[in-house]
């Protein structure tokens, strides 16, 4: 983790410092077109698309799409039509032009254009990649979630959200999903929103991340990341909600990011080789 905190209100009278997943690590880790990425949960798969674009122009990589799953918690149906990738594109275009309008930090036209064109020039689904629906993200598969580096669910909202992320963890605890593979939840920070995740629940007591809870058995927290959404937010991702709270998405965004910790037997094996090899290490003579 970078040494920088990240300060969070996350309940009432709560307060309490996460910190920082390294940043360079994070940004090759979500860049490299070789870590395949599941997205679960998605709406009007703007974020998908705005992801895409961005890893594309970062990767140069035309065959964008092998490396990118998007799903959808409804199924397909008349009033949860299936959503095609020229709308999804329309859709951040769209975004971009709005952003480019605020002006401030997103005011630069040739910036905006740059993006526009990322989004413009993604290339066709193949049949194979077409995204799918009726997921739902509590009850994924091994066969599903073991063909990706990373899993990330995006702003997931229910009326009882808190319980909603803790189911969605807890199947990932009792998956078999490979070591090594990263879990990406995100959320915001602004109050009183936050309480409704019951982050403790998560990252134990006082957000101490401890190890006690049932998801810090099986999954190390690397940190929590409130930069990279910007770049997302400039490839045209737009949040869908019940109601606009696009803008506090992107002034409160946080991503919270977990990796699977090797299995127990495997440690000890390690520890156990390491512990030999140091006991075979020849020892220095006294002059």
């Amino acid at each position: 983790m970078d040494a920088a905190a990240l300060s969070l209100n996350y309940a009432d009278s709560k307060r309490a410092n996460l910190g920082r997943v390294d940043q360079s690590f994070y940004r090759n880790l979500l860049c490299s077109v070789g870590n395949r990425v599941l997205f679960v949960g998605e709406g009007n798969f703007s974020f998908t698309v705005a992801f895409a674009a961005m890893r594309k122009k970062e990767s140069g990589e035309e065959d964008i799409w092998g490396g990118i799953l998007a799903t959808r918690f409804e199924d397909v149906g008349f009033d949860y039509p299936p959503v095609a990738l020229s709308q999804a594109k329309i859709e951040c275009v769209e975004s971009v032009l709005k952003n480019y309008k605020k002006g401030g930090v997103r005011g630069d036209p040739q910036k905006a254009m740059e993006k526009i064109q990322a989004v413009s020039c993604l290339p066709e689904l193949k049949p194979t990649e077409e995204w799918l629906y009726g997921i739902d993200a509590r009850a994924l598969k091994s066969e599903l979630i073991n063909r990706f580096t990373i899993i990330w669910f995006q702003c997931p909202w229910a009326n009882s959200v808190g319980q909603l992320i803790l189911d969605f963890l807890l199947n990932m605890v009792r998956v078999d999903l490979n070591s090594g593979c990263f879990v990406c939840i995100g959320i915001t920070k602004k109050f009183p929103y936050i309480k409704n995740y019951y982050l403790e629940n998560i990252l134990g007591r006082g957000l101490s991340c401890d190890g006690t809870t049932e998801v810090l058995k099986k999954y190390d927290f690397m940190g929590a990341d409130d930069t990279f959404i910007k770049e997302i937010i400039s490839y045209g991702y737009r949040h869908q909600g019940l109601r606009d709270i696009h803008d506090d998405i992107f002034d409160h965004h946080v991503t919270l990011v977990f990796k699977k910790k090797q299995p127990e037997a495997t440690q000890n094996k390690k520890r156990s080789s390491s512990s030999h090899m140091e006991s075979e290490r020849p020892q220095k003579k006294n002059q």
